[in-house]
């Protein structure tokens, strides 16, 4: 017994075959029954041993339902526990999910094919993780139906993970880079306000669970899950608004863009990049970033649509003042904020020629003057052009978006006052918002003939509103003034160092005057290192003296020691150029002007103007 008791069994199979097998599985627990069917089974095992460190080594391959495909083959050893292999999924359909998806939605799958080549391992390990795969995911003609009404809610040409990696123990699942093409959604809010997608899950006990043990799972750690980038390509979808006085319905189409970095993880970005066209001629863009894991926590986003038809609105237009829209084109740059659940909305609404139709006799439609809202706030070219904020906080319990849109809405007329300029530009039949500046050239103090126009319309206005005090700021921007007057510093050194008369500035800006100023000003060997390195990017000699000149030009320009004050002095002179203009020339009473103290500004990389803001005051 002893004896018996202290050697091992050992057994060990050089090789096993298994061909041509079947294998058929049938779910009756289920309201639709479900099968699966595996056809074409072949196996292949060499080395079958029960020794430690052993390796057996395998093929696998089946058909899945007579059109999906799979194999696999590796290694595996028992103990201790580990295997290699590779698993290759092809065509593997997803109709056979039909009968569980029918237990909890209603919701069926009219086709869609998974098609997976990937290298997989196991090894338990307290340092790495246990199961590792690598490979590229493909999901092929995928058509979503809503049993309800047979309608298809979303479809895809194709979802293309085309490279991934999956790990357990610890969780991680990463995608380098996936493509989604050819996307439909279909979108529709019903009669009594509830979007489609509300009513497809099954409100049963099964949904219940799953649904608590969702909450359950969420208070544990996040799966770790990222996709560095998902590209769009010829997306679409539709939506339709039948809880309305009149029908609302729009095609968005021709979705392309992309999305970079889709993660679970808390601190992770995720950048959206997307554009398309809305029904026949008009067009929108969508750009921003969110906290992917908590959109709540940052999310900074611009919805921007142009040349949208405002006849497809009119249901929106009865239904929040009373009136259908005959026609006009609207453009829309919503830009939303939202930081720790606080959001911030700036809404920029231009509306061009809107024409209004029938009032909508209705006891539940709210009637507002939208009519004399319209002639308050359009111009001469029948253009209305609003900035519209919202805020709000989103943990608030009663917190509604439409709430707030309906707020702003009703507040149209005192916030066309508040906006003095368009206000009283629409009015007078002249230009709105560009009344409340004049443009300036950096380093100029001399008004120009387009910017005096400006001054001649307000001068207009003052003149038929008596009450009107307008308040003229002093401003300069750092960097493009600065650069103008270091500019002309230069210039008047470089005519006195030639000795010839100023006929332009640039034409005596030779390379050796430039290059002796410099060396006036700055000690050193730095010309000799910019010419070593342009002649190393310049080959030719024309090209490198081109090139040597502007930069000498730039760097002595930036060396031109600018007074202290120079910036504000120059503002304060802009300042009294305009208010001469108005008092002295245009005979405004000098009590009617204000002027306020010197405004540091920052303008636009590509504006060639520096902006003189003004504001009124109303007595």
């Amino acid at each position: 017994e002893q004896t018996l008791q202290s050697k091992k069994l050992h057994a060990h199979i050089d090789n096993f075959q298994l061909h041509n097998a079947s294998v058929d599985f049938r779910d009756n627990a289920l309201e639709q029954k479900a099968t699966l069917k595996l056809s074409s089974i072949n196996v292949a095992a060499h080395n079958i041993d029960t020794r430690q460190k052993s390796w057996l080594r395998y093929k696998i391959s089946m058909k899945v339902n007579d059109k999906g495909r799979v194999f696999a083959d590796g290694k595996v050893r028992h103990t201790p526990l580990k295997q290699y292999g590779t698993l290759n999924i092809k065509d593997l359909t997803l109709k056979e999910i039909n009968p569980y998806l029918n237990e909890l939605s209603y919701v069926k799958i009219e086709d869609g094919r998974i098609s997976l080549r990937a290298q997989e391992s196991y090894e338990p390990s307290p340092k790495s993780p246990d199961l590792k795969m690598r490979g590229r995911f493909e999901l092929d003609s995928l058509f979503v139906h809503n049993t309800l009404d047979e309608k298809v809610i979303f479809s895809l040409n194709k979802l293309d993970m085309k490279r991934f990696s999956f790990e357990l123990a610890p969780d991680r699942f990463f995608v380098d880079e996936a493509l989604v093409d050819a996307f439909f959604i279909d979108a529709e809010i019903d009669h009594n306000k509830t979007i489609n997608f509300a009513k497809l899950l099954k409100k049963n006990s099964a949904v219940q669970e799953d649904e608590r043990a969702i909450k359950t799972h969420e208070q544990k750690e996040p799966f770790n899950a990222k996709i560095v980038k998902l590209i769009v390509k010829n997306g679409s979808a539709k939506f339709a608004d039948y809880s309305i006085p009149i029908k609302f319905k729009t095609d968005i189409h021709d979705l392309n863009g992309a999305i970079y970095v889709i993660s679970t993880m808390p601190g992770d970005v995720t950048y959206i990049d997307i554009d398309g066209e809305v029904d026949k001629y008009g067009s929108t863009k969508l750009n921003g970033s969110i906290e992917s894991a908590d959109p709540k926590l940052y999310t900074e986003l611009d919805f921007d649509f142009k040349n949208l038809e405002l006849s497809a609105l009119s249901g929106y237009s009865a239904s929040f003042a009373g009136y259908k829209i005959d026609s006009g084109k609207l453009d829309l740059d919503l830009g939303y904020k939202i930081q720790n659940s606080q959001l911030q909305g700036s809404n920029s609404v231009v509306i061009n020629n809107i024409v209004l139709g029938d009032e909508i006799e209705d006891e539940n439609v709210t009637h507002l003057p939208l009519g004399f809202v319209i002639g308050l706030l359009e111009d001469n070219e029948g253009v209305i052009d609003l900035n519209l904020e919202v805020e709000g906080n989103l943990d608030e319990p009663d917190f509604k978006y439409g709430a707030l849109i309906w707020k702003m809405l009703t507040n149209l007329v005192a916030k066309a006052v508040t906006s003095p300029f368009a206000f009283l530009g629409s009015m007078m039949g002249l230009e709105g918002e560009e009344l409340a500046y004049v443009e300036f050239e950096p380093a100029r103090t001399h008004i120009t003939p387009s910017q005096r126009e400006k001054l001649d319309d307000i001068v207009k206005i003052m003149k038929k509103r008596p009450k009107i005090t307008l308040k003229v700021a002093a401003v300069y921007d750092t960097t493009k003034d600065g650069y103008g007057l270091k500019r002309d510093l230069l210039i008047q050194k470089v005519v006195q160092k030639s000795g010839e008369e100023d006929v332009g500035g640039e034409n005596v800006l030779t390379i050796d005057i430039l290059a002796d100023i410099y060396k006036d000003i700055q000690d050193g060997d730095e010309l000799e290192k910019l010419q070593e390195q342009l002649h190393a990017t310049y080959k030719d000699d024309a090209d490198y003296r081109v090139a040597y000149r502007t930069a000498l030009l730039n760097l002595v320009i930036d060396n031109q020691p600018l007074a202290g004050d120079a910036l504000q002095k120059l503002a304060m002179k802009r300042q009294e150029s305009i208010v001469n203009y108005l008092v002295e020339q245009q005979g405004i009473e000098s009590q009617r002007i204000k002027k306020t103290g010197v405004v540091v500004v920052t303008t636009d990389e590509d504006s060639e103007t520096i902006k003189n803001n003004f504001d009124i005051e109303v007595e």
